[in-house]
């Protein structure tokens, strides 16, 4: 892949935020789903991470990561909150259907990496119910390991990973 653009979500105009919210949803239920693309804008502005790759200028991948201490509410990352003084939080990565495998992904886990992982522990969680079999594989491939796993009902269990500071 050529011309890839990697943008700061902060900086995105209105249409482009649009485009990253409707990524989101149709990555459903990968990844969380958002009430708006006002929900996305709280996400971002909260974050202490959060990228585009463009390919064409479009929106072909994003990513929003968090540190510790924030006002983010979600259950998996309290969870590392409450274990980990320090980390960087991996809440979402969504790659454009058709472009998975293609490297977008692990751009921007060497952009997280390169930024953040000498210092931090990175943490993702992981659907395993309903299963997401590619991400459970590609966090192994990039050094993360299972640190527990957590069943919220009968339709929804996650893996916690971390991969810890290099």
């Amino acid at each position: 892949m050529q011309n890839i653009e990697l943008e700061d979500l902060k900086s995105l105009t209105n249409s482009a935020l649009a485009e990253v919210y409707d990524l989101n949803q149709s990555l459903t239920p990968k990844l969380g789903s958002l009430l708006n693309t006002q929900h996305l804008e709280r996400l971002i502005e909260m974050s202490e991470c959060s990228k585009a790759l463009k390919i064409k200028g479009r929106i072909a991948a994003f990513m929003i990561c968090f540190r510790e201490n924030t006002a983010y509410e979600s259950k998996n990352y309290l969870y590392f909150n409450e274990k980990h003084d320090q980390f960087l939080y991996v809440d979402r990565i969504g790659v454009l259907k058709g472009l998975e495998s293609n490297g977008l992904g692990t751009i921007l886990y060497k952009y997280i990496i390169k930024n953040f992982g000498k210092n931090l522990k990175i943490c993702a969680e992981i659907n395993i119910k309903p299963m997401n079999k590619a991400s459970v594989l590609f966090h192994e491939k990039h050094d993360f390991i299972c640190v527990s796993e957590r069943l919220f009902d009968e339709n929804y269990k996650v893996v916690y990973m971390e991969r810890n500071a290099s």
